[in-house]
């Protein structure tokens, strides 16, 4: 039987009450999703689990029988596709009502479609509708090259030039039919800036044998604070209840150990048991980005049918003939006095069927960090500084 190419390209999104569901699903997925990338990667991490999820979820809409069943139980949906398309319209439209106050959201959802296939009418609806997705014609059968261009120039318009080239030479091809985009765009101001005049540089230890130069950014205020036998974490406040978690692991915890058991419930525990208190902080300041390749890895999670011959997407089209060929990500964030600028985007390519006292925090070691929103609880973005200086 022919199949035929689906394509998919994500960002960034999070949500509100009636997006719980949604909420809850990142989270769960951020962890396992995390621990994955980190037998793999060896230095610094940076992702965007919203930004998959939301691709994966619009792919999810589409899916029947065992490829449904397969990627709801990797990526945590429930098994209700309405209900999940819902939730994640929710928490979309919570994540969008975020803007203002020194913090810029921005979401854009797209689908071009090869301008040759018909995809239903029904599939249509419910991304409109709930994604807020708009639809474009597109020529993967006569010029799949220039449409790649098309999608990634649109791309790093809706990342203000952060992402660029999402889709890499080869990623579409003449049996493409359809690439779904998502893409998320944030930036924020400290609701607490650092001085730039107390900016020093000091010491970051990579590991027992290396040490690399940082520039360390300085405050001593109230913030946030937790710790434990294991971990001691610092939230540092943006606007508009959007946070960063820094989680640094305790002397003689690996950054590798604490990532092993850094999971929902940890992560819930650690939000949950935050405590106003002086900190005396010192954050380096930091670029990252990074490109992932995620098919092995969403194979590996647990949802292999989808890449396959045997995939079921009739939910897209009655054709039968869609299966996932690629994921693609890239995210970027830069860490500064003023604030956090970051984004992301996901592709999933899919072919045919062939007491009063003032803390210590040093973040002068490897450590883990996460953007969430507090109000939900959901994981924008998560990240692993290994070197300040890559």
């Amino acid at each position: 039987m022919q199949r035929i190419a689906l394509t998919l390209v994500s960002m960034l999104l999070i949500a509100s009450a009636s997006a719980q569901t949604a909420s809850e699903s990142v989270s769960a997925f951020t962890f396992q999703m995390y621990q994955k990338v980190a037998e793999k990667e060896k230095g610094n991490i940076f992702f965007s689990p919203y930004s998959i999820s939301s691709a994966m979820a619009m792919t999810y809409v589409g899916a029947a029988n065992e490829t449904q069943n397969q990627i709801a139980s990797t990526l945590h949906f429930t098994k209700d596709t309405k209900t999940l398309a819902t939730s994640m319209g929710g928490l979309h439209q919570s994540l969008l009502s975020k803007n203002g106050k020194g913090l810029e959201l921005s979401i854009s959802n797209r689908v071009w479609v090869e301008q040759t296939y018909k995809v239903k009418c029904s599939y249509k609806r419910t991304l409109k509708k709930r994604f807020k997705t708009s639809f474009g014609k597109a020529d993967f059968i006569g010029n799949f090259q220039s449409e790649r261009v098309k999608i990634n120039d649109a791309v790093a318009t809706d990342t203000k030039s952060l992402i660029k080239d999402l889709i890499p030479q080869g990623g579409l091809s003449p049996i493409t039919r359809l690439v779904l985009t998502n893409a998320i765009y944030f930036k924020g101001k400290w609701e607490k800036q650092f001085n730039p005049e107390r900016t020093r540089k000091g010491d970051f230890y990579v590991d027992n044998s290396t040490t690399v130069s940082a520039q360390y950014m300085t405050s001593k205020e109230q913030y946030n604070y937790y710790e434990d036998e294991t971990l001691m974490a610092v939230e540092l406040p943006y606007s508009n209840d959007i946070t960063m978690l820094v989680i640094l692991p305790a002397e003689g915890t690996t950054i590798s150990d604490l990532g092993k058991t850094l999971n929902q419930q940890k992560y819930q525990a650690i939000t949950r048991e935050l405590y106003s208190d002086e900190v005396s902080l010192m954050l380096p300041k930091f670029k990252s980005e990074a490109s992932l390749t995620l098919s092995n890895t969403l194979k590996e999670m647990g949802m292999p049918i989808a890449f396959t011959d045997d995939a079921d997407f009739t939910g897209i089209s009655n054709r039968n003939d869609l299966k996932i060929t690629d994921v693609f990500h890239k995210a970027f964030i830069e860490v500064s006095e003023e604030g956090t600028e970051a984004a992301a985007a996901t592709a999933v390519v899919v072919g045919v069927k062939s007491m009063p006292m003032t803390r210590t925090f040093k973040a002068n070691r490897p450590f883990i960090y996460i953007i969430r929103d507090t109000k939900t609880g959901t994981p924008l973005f998560i990240g692993r500084l290994m070197n300040p200086n890559r």
